[in-house]
């Protein structure tokens, strides 16, 4: 290749450079002024409608932890209630056996009384009984000695 068909082809490489440039700059090829604000006029609706579907996210989701929360809470409810019914039955029956374990003290204590009475009284008979036999004895022997001394 020689020089001059060298720039020859710099010469159509630079037609075709300034061709592009012209079909890429020219009215037809670039969009509106009204095309570019319609897409970004979609854009802007778009973005508002995931905002939309994300704030609908959160409020889904608050609502879900709500209910868990609440169910969560029922759960904690009712074991409270079921293990303050079970201590109310616990001091209720030890209430009871208590009753019952006062009652049976009571009962041997009175018991206790009795047989300590009755002892008391068995005693106390078998020395009045022993006392007025040593008297009945000794007023025998009185009345035998006075009888003898008189006779």
């Amino acid at each position: 290749m020689d020089q001059n068909e060298q720039e020859e082809d710099k010469t159509a490489d630079a037609t075709d450079v300034k061709t592009e440039l012209a079909r890429a700059v020219s009215p037809g090829s670039l969009p509106s002024l009204a095309e570019l604000l319609g897409q970004a006029q979609n854009a802007y609706a778009v973005y508002m409608q995931a905002q939309r579907e994300v704030a609908n996210g959160y409020k889904k989701q608050e609502q879900m932890m709500s209910k868990a929360f609440a169910r969560a809470d029922k759960q904690a409810a009712d074991a409270c209630e079921k293990a303050v019914d079970r201590a109310a039955k616990d001091c209720e029956k030890a209430e009871q056996q208590a009753t019952e374990n006062y009652s049976k003290a009571i009962d041997k204590a009175r018991e206790g009384y009795a047989a300590a009475v009755q002892e008391a009284l068995d005693i106390r008979r078998k020395a009045t009984e022993e006392a007025w036999g040593d008297h009945t004895e000794a007023t025998d022997q009185a009345w035998v000695i006075f009888q003898g001394e008189s006779a």
